[in-house]
């Protein structure tokens, strides 16, 4: 197999800014019978083979086999100070677009390929299927700030007497760009699974250190204590995973929501599923309470702003011509 096509140094995009933390990408496949067996390794190792697999890259490498980063599941990040990064990397559903570059689906319009991300420093990376890499996702498109000072001026421009379809002018094109880069607004939590959460939990590290304690103490044949440790340990990761749950189902049911959106779009209002919005979109903030990011053009809002500055009280926000 090519290394060419295994190995890919990390882009540098002026939309997506300078990746100076990731040196290359590296892309991996899971390989069966390395799996099973390192299943049964770690049910044998009471866990411990899992905590040096999560916490030494070698560890886990062995049962993985280099692969092109386009059918990659697994990819190692070479960063530039030498460290080595063993990352997933997840699929979003496929983002409806119109363009022609994709084979077209029944209803007439096109089914773009589903994304493939990474998550790395708090940092998400895209795949690149034309230059075969990971890039850098930016956190605000770099039209952004030149669109919002000409949508203010426009509003300004109404207020004089102009012509409601100089705001936010429709272009296509980059639209189609933004949507494909950033995807569909959903973020794809998924239904959370109480067992699997229990799973997760029970293999952490102090819960593994706690099972060897327990096995030396039932060993030593303090029955009545170790029984007593043990009933405590499953009812404290019974309790976090329930806590966790809840958490989780509410988050869930926050974001796994869609509902229709006024889109702004050369002076006319339409209809647009929540899902289909993209960064730079103007919308209508109809009466109620939305959770978004967003800048106020015209008008004014209460807002809760407890997770950015701590304030519980509701912040007034107007626009910059009030």
């Amino acid at each position: 197999m090519d290394d060419q096509a295994q190995r890919s140094p990390a882009a540098r995009d002026p939309l997506a800014g300078d990746c100076t933390v990731v040196h290359e990408f590296v892309g991996y496949t899971p390989v069966w019978w390395a799996q099973t067996l390192y299943s049964i390794l770690v049910l044998l190792s009471l866990g411990l083979i899992w905590v040096l697999g999560f916490y030494t890259v070698h560890a886990s490498l062995w049962t993985l086999q280099e692969c092109p980063l386009a059918d990659a599941e697994f990819v190692c990040v070479q960063l530039t100070n030498g460290h080595r990064k063993l990352v997933r990397v997840h699929k979003l559903p496929a983002v409806l677009s119109m363009s022609r570059s994709f084979g077209e689906s029944g209803n007439g319009e096109t089914q773009a390929p589903a994304i493939r991300l990474i998550s790395l420093l708090l940092v998400v990376y895209i795949y690149d299927d034309l230059q075969d890499t990971f890039k850098q996702l930016p956190g605000m498109p770099a039209h952004i700030p030149l669109q919002i000072h000409n949508a203010r001026k426009a509003l300004q421009l109404v207020d004089e007497g102009a012509d409601w379809t100089i705001l936010n002018p429709f272009d296509a094109k980059r639209r189609r760009a933004v949507q494909r880069l950033y995807g569909s607004n959903d973020m794809s939590t998924g239904r959370p699974s109480f067992l699997r959460m229990a799973g997760e939990i029970l293999v952490y590290p102090p819960f593994v250190v706690q099972y060897f304690d327990l096995a030396y103490l039932y060993y030593m044949g303090y029955y009545v204590v170790a029984s007593s440790l043990l009933f405590v340990t499953l009812i404290s990761a019974f309790l976090s995973t329930a806590e966790l749950c809840k958490t989780q189902q509410e988050l869930f049911k926050s974001v796994d929501r869609q509902r229709l959106i006024p889109l702004v779009q050369n002076g006319r209002v339409r209809a647009i599923s929540s899902r289909r919005l993209v960064p730079g979109d103007v919308i209508v903030m109809l009466p109620g309470m939305a959770t978004c990011d967003v800048i106020l053009l015209c008008g004014h809002c209460l807002a809760e702003e407890s997770n950015l500055s701590g304030e519980a009280q509701l912040c007034s926000r107007f626009d910059s011509r009030c």
